[in-house]
């Protein structure tokens, strides 16, 4: 129920409201009734009649505006003023700062005008309703639309595989940057309402994909919803991002969508379906391997952000300069791409890249099995581990090279055994730490002051490790990215 605190103020709304919408109610009404054929064709009379005059020219062709001037010439013949209505309009965008928050232009407020009472009230004055009766329609327009509270519009981000203790949360990110990330739990029921679909099963997002989405709120501003919800999903993509550096496991942003307040003005603003980027029709594994947020990983996970969003870690993020960081930008590109892709093949062939964006010598002697030994002796925690990932990577890039050269098993290929998820989940393993660990190297140098622009020097000190064991221990410490966040954050 209402509360006071959710009442738009009279002397915000535009005075004559009731006076206009009645005055339009007569004219509809007279047009109607000289032009039954009229009813037929456009139920929504007020909106069809205005729409010449309210349509935003910018957007059109050539040939639709003629159109459109074809049809001020029809509608003037039977007696409706477009030009007038338009400034009547115009002025209660003008004089009413709560419909000017929820209708960002005239076409936006004539349609709701139109739907929500002239449309209905001519209707109903025409089947002989009474003056009282339309009285209390106008007092249950006016409840509906100044006594839901204010306007406020929401980005809500999908987050494909995630999944977390408790319901919501809060990671607080540096103030002059990107800031804070809320993350919301949303009920399956409501999901296919914030998507515009109908149904209590959402279509386009599947059960078991996870239900927890990136939130931002926030109230009117100039910029529209279009732009708006872009910035909304640049900000949520980027969170997304440290998720897929921040642990091992599958995650990307979906889709963004946007929901508006109050529900009325939702459902003038998203008519049907309306949402930015791609919604993976299928959960992960059946839903069975989600990238799941402990209640102690929280606090971790808001160290992490804290410091990325740092002005001067976000700076040494944004560069592009120099033989490394490209090479970890390239790296960077293809680990990510491989969690939104769908085809175990795909994702191969993406970390496959990623690993050599790292590691390829300048020599392309023997290129795989160089790749292979320097990950293994970079990441490897012990002679075993080590062995293990020399053997594995192998494995990738041998899979990988039947692959280029047609020469794979087509019966395997075809059933989905030529290559699991579980076997790519482990080589995406191997590719995060050893994007890390020269993130690390890289960030430390950035932030020092010192450059640090070529990969080879890293590359060098990786082949002298297999010679000399605290080398390689020194290496891998000083490429420890959780040891490098922590200097940050002092």
């Amino acid at each position: 129920m209402a509360t006071n605190s959710m009442i738009i103020p009279v002397e915000e709304r535009f005075g004559k409201l009731k006076e206009v919408l009645l005055e339009y109610v007569g004219i509809i009404s007279a047009i109607k009734t000289a032009n039954p054929s009229l009813i037929e064709q456009q139920p929504s009379l007020f909106f069809f009649l205005v729409f010449p005059w309210v349509a935003d020219y910018s957007q059109l062709t050539a040939e639709q505006k003629d159109f459109l001037e074809r049809r001020k010439l029809e509608v003037t013949a039977i007696k409706f003023d477009g030009e007038r209505a338009k400034r009547i309009l115009e002025e209660i965008l003008a004089k009413d700062k709560h419909l000017a928050e929820c209708c960002p232009t005239v076409a936006f407020l004539a349609n709701y005008l139109d739907s929500y009472f002239i449309k209905p009230v001519t209707d109903a004055k025409v089947a002989g309703t009474t003056d009282a009766q339309i009285d209390f329609a106008f007092t249950e327009f006016e409840r509906q639309t100044y006594h839901q509270g204010r306007f406020r519009r929401i980005a809500l981000s999908h987050l494909y595989n995630f999944n977390m203790d408790g319901d919501s949360v809060t990671f607080d990110g540096d103030a002059k940057t990107i800031g804070s990330i809320r993350i919301e739990r949303i009920a399956p029921n409501t999901i296919p309402q914030i998507l515009g679909e109908s149904g209590f099963q959402a279509f386009l997002h599947p059960l078991d994909a996870g239900n927890c989405f990136v939130v931002e709120e926030e109230g009117a501003s100039g910029v529209d919803d279009f732009r708006w919800l872009s910035a909304k999903r640049g900000k949520a993509y980027f969170f997304a991002e440290v998720l897929q550096y921040f642990k091992d496991g599958v995650t990307h942003l979906g889709y963004s969508v946007p929901f508006f307040l109050p529900n009325w003005a939702h459902q003038i603003r998203r008519q049907g379906l309306f949402f930015l980027g791609n919604p993976r029709r299928m959960a992960y594994q059946g839903g069975t391997k989600p990238y799941h947020i402990s209640e102690t990983e929280k606090e971790h996970l808001q160290g992490w952000w804290k410091v990325i969003t740092i002005p001067t870690v976000l700076e040494a993020l944004e560069n592009k300069k120099g033989n490394l960081r490209q090479a970890t930008y390239r790296a960077a590109q293809y680990y990510e791409a491989s969690h939104d892709r769908t085809e175990s093949v795909e994702r191969l062939i993406a970390l496959a890249i990623g690993l050599e964006s790292l590691f390829s010598p300048s020599d392309q002697g023997e290129l795989n099995y160089r790749i292979a030994l320097l990950l293994a002796q970079f990441i490897g925690k012990d002679a075993e581990e080590r062995k293990a990932i020399f053997a594995s990577v192998k494995d990738l890039y041998n899979r990988r090279s039947k692959l280029v050269h047609g020469s794979y098993n087509v019966e395997k290929y075809d059933k989905g055994e030529f290559v699991t998820a579980e076997e790519i989940d482990r080589w995406s393993v191997y590719l995060r730490r050893a994007y890390l660990g020269f993130m690390a190297l890289y960030l430390k140098a950035y932030l020092a002051g010192r450059k640090a622009e070529s990969r080879e020097p890293i590359l060098e000190r990786i082949a002298d490790a297999n010679f000399n064991d605290a080398a390689g221990e020194k290496l891998r410490e000083e490429a420890d990215i959780e040891k490098l966040l922590a200097e940050i954050s002092k």
